[in-house]
Protein backbone atom coordinates (compact mmCIF):
# COMPACT_ATOMS: atom_id res chain seq x y z
CA UNK A 1 0.00 0.00 0.00
CA UNK A 2 1.14 3.53 -0.67
CA UNK A 3 -0.01 6.88 0.71
CA UNK A 4 1.17 9.77 -1.48
CA UNK A 5 1.15 13.54 -1.22
CA UNK A 6 1.92 15.75 -4.23
CA UNK A 7 3.54 19.15 -3.79
CA UNK A 8 3.14 21.45 -6.80
CA UNK A 9 1.63 24.70 -7.98
CA UNK A 10 0.83 26.68 -11.12
CA UNK A 11 4.04 28.69 -10.62
CA UNK A 12 6.39 25.75 -11.15
CA UNK A 13 7.10 23.10 -13.76
CA UNK A 14 8.09 20.70 -10.94
CA UNK A 15 5.96 18.29 -8.95
CA UNK A 16 7.32 16.42 -5.94
CA UNK A 17 5.47 13.32 -4.78
CA UNK A 18 6.29 11.95 -1.32
CA UNK A 19 5.00 8.40 -0.79
CA UNK A 20 4.91 6.35 2.40
CA UNK A 21 4.90 2.66 1.54
CA UNK A 22 3.42 -0.07 3.72
CA UNK A 23 2.99 -3.79 3.33
CA UNK A 24 -0.46 -5.07 4.24
CA UNK A 25 -0.59 -8.47 5.90
CA UNK A 26 -3.92 -10.33 6.06
CA UNK A 27 -4.36 -13.30 8.32
CA UNK A 28 -6.59 -16.17 7.23
CA UNK A 29 -7.44 -17.05 10.85
CA UNK A 30 -11.26 -17.36 10.81
CA UNK A 31 -11.72 -16.33 14.47
CA UNK A 32 -10.17 -12.88 13.99
CA UNK A 33 -12.25 -9.81 13.24
CA UNK A 34 -11.66 -7.82 10.06
CA UNK A 35 -9.51 -5.29 11.93
CA UNK A 36 -7.56 -7.92 13.90
CA UNK A 37 -6.75 -9.89 10.74
CA UNK A 38 -4.86 -6.97 9.18
CA UNK A 39 -1.41 -5.66 10.01
CA UNK A 40 0.82 -3.08 8.38
CA UNK A 41 4.61 -2.99 8.10
CA UNK A 42 6.47 0.22 7.19
CA UNK A 43 8.53 -0.28 4.00
CA UNK A 44 9.96 3.19 3.45
CA UNK A 45 9.55 6.67 1.98
CA UNK A 46 9.97 7.42 -1.71
CA UNK A 47 10.42 10.82 -3.40
CA UNK A 48 9.47 11.17 -7.08
CA UNK A 49 10.23 14.32 -9.09
CA UNK A 50 8.22 15.16 -12.20
CA UNK A 51 8.77 17.69 -14.98
CA UNK A 52 5.20 18.80 -15.66
CA UNK A 53 6.03 20.17 -19.17
CA UNK A 54 3.33 22.87 -19.14
CA UNK A 55 2.87 25.83 -21.45
CA UNK A 56 3.57 29.24 -19.93
CA UNK A 57 0.57 31.55 -19.26
CA UNK A 58 2.47 34.58 -17.98
CA UNK A 59 5.86 35.50 -16.52
CA UNK A 60 5.02 33.62 -13.31
CA UNK A 61 2.31 31.07 -14.10
CA UNK A 62 1.96 27.95 -16.19
CA UNK A 63 -1.19 26.45 -17.75
CA UNK A 64 -1.92 23.36 -15.63
CA UNK A 65 -4.41 22.13 -18.25
CA UNK A 66 -1.51 21.55 -20.67
CA UNK A 67 0.38 19.39 -18.16
CA UNK A 68 2.15 16.29 -19.52
CA UNK A 69 4.11 15.00 -16.50
CA UNK A 70 7.33 13.06 -16.99
CA UNK A 71 9.16 11.32 -14.15
CA UNK A 72 12.73 12.68 -14.02
CA UNK A 73 13.97 11.28 -10.72
CA UNK A 74 13.11 8.90 -7.92
CA UNK A 75 14.79 7.89 -4.66
CA UNK A 76 14.06 6.05 -1.44
CA UNK A 77 14.80 8.30 1.53
CA UNK A 78 16.31 7.45 4.89
CA UNK A 79 13.23 8.56 6.84
CA UNK A 80 11.85 6.39 9.64
CA UNK A 81 9.25 8.53 11.43
CA UNK A 82 6.07 10.33 10.40
CA UNK A 83 7.52 13.55 11.85
CA UNK A 84 10.45 13.35 9.40
CA UNK A 85 8.01 12.91 6.50
CA UNK A 86 5.99 15.92 7.67
CA UNK A 87 9.15 18.04 7.84
CA UNK A 88 10.12 16.95 4.31
CA UNK A 89 6.74 17.99 2.86
CA UNK A 90 7.03 21.38 4.62
CA UNK A 91 10.46 21.91 3.07
CA UNK A 92 9.16 21.07 -0.43
CA UNK A 93 6.15 23.41 -0.32
CA UNK A 94 6.04 26.35 -2.65
CA UNK A 95 6.18 29.74 -0.88
CA UNK A 96 5.06 32.02 -3.75
CA UNK A 97 8.62 33.14 -4.60
CA UNK A 98 10.01 29.87 -5.95
CA UNK A 99 11.03 26.42 -4.87
CA UNK A 100 13.45 26.14 -1.96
Amino acid sequence: MRYSKAVDGSESQLRFVVSIEFELGISDEPTLSYREARSYAFNGVRLDVYDRQMEQLSNIEFDTETEVPRLVGSAYLQLTTLRQVEELTKLLKFDGRGWF
